[in-house]
């Protein structure tokens, strides 16, 4: 167990460096090619709602709430 806890404590500080490298990236993108930026995190805070949207509709879907055709809709 503790050679597995170690694994996902390095896993987890490797994942944390690589998004700090990229929040930084975004930084320096943003200084040079604003508007790039901008519809980046406009395009994922997108994929973002729709993903979200799309979790709530499976559980109604599933729970019996709505039926198949009031989901397609």
């Amino acid at each position: 167990i503790n050679v597995f806890l170690n694994f996902l404590q390095k896993l987890y500080e490797i994942l944390e460096t690589n998004k700090r490298d990229a929040v930084k990236e975004l930084g320096l993108i943003e200084h040079e090619g604003r508007d790039v930026v901008i519809a980046l995190k406009t395009r994922q805070a997108i994929r973002s709602v729709i993903a979200k949207a799309l979790k709530n509709l499976t559980f109604l879907w599933s729970r019996g709430i709505i039926d198949k055709h009031e989901g397609i809709e």
